[in-house]
């Protein structure tokens, strides 16, 4: 868990195995009145939003200066879940799949802005701050920044990078074990059927 170990288990893999796809998946916090719990979210784009400065501003109050490093999805990749999240035949058989406890509806499948940060975040007032950095922003979690860096700077062939988590709360005093394994699911089961349906006929 968290950016440190996640760069550094990607480096090993990429350097091991020489994928020419690498996704991650997993829980994040949602936004909450954007997404609902279980949706899963594709990260595009993703960026560390404690990235910047911490500083005094001219009255001896703390200011942040940001300066957020955003990597984007692949372009083909995006035209492809696309087409899956239009699929409401497979996410009305995975939600029914799952027989232990979960939310009333289905999941949706979003492609959107998903922060990356070293912290758990279970304050509203802390998601807050973070939506403020991009107006569309879905979610927050702890990795996916990192794989796609080792990604990035992986040296050629580079594989094709994505992160797809599943919202299990939404970062604030009600945060819960309610949705965990619910949203863990979600989001496997998203990235194996994106694995099948896209990428397999091209390795």
């Amino acid at each position: 868990m968290g950016m440190p170990v996640a760069a550094v288990v990607a480096t090993k893999l990429i350097a091991a195995f020489r994928p020419r796809y690498l996704m991650m998946t997993g829980i994040c916090a949602g936004v909450r009145r954007k997404v609902k719990l279980g949706d899963a979210i594709v990260a595009d784009p993703c960026w560390d939003w404690g990235s910047g400065k911490i500083s005094d501003d001219i009255k001896g109050d703390e200011t942040s200066l940001l300066a957020p490093y955003r990597w984007r999805l692949d372009t083909d990749i995006r035209t492809h879940i696309r087409e899956l999240s239009e699929d409401d035949t497979f996410l009305a058989d995975l939600h029914e799949r799952w027989k232990k406890r979960k939310p009333a509806k289905a999941p949706a499948l979003h492609i959107d802005a998903l922060a990356s940060g070293a912290a758990v975040v279970a304050r509203k007032k802390a998601m807050d701050t973070i939506r403020k950095q991009h107006k569309n922003l879905l979610g927050v979690e702890m990795e996916i920044y990192a794989v796609l860096t080792a990604a990035e700077y992986a040296s050629a062939p580079r594989p094709t990078c994505m992160g797809i988590k599943a919202v299990c709360d939404f970062g604030d005093a009600k945060k819960n074990d309610f949705a965990h394994a619910y949203a863990a699911y979600v989001s496997a089961e998203c990235a194996k059927e994106i694995a099948l349906r896209f990428m397999a006929e091209n390795i």
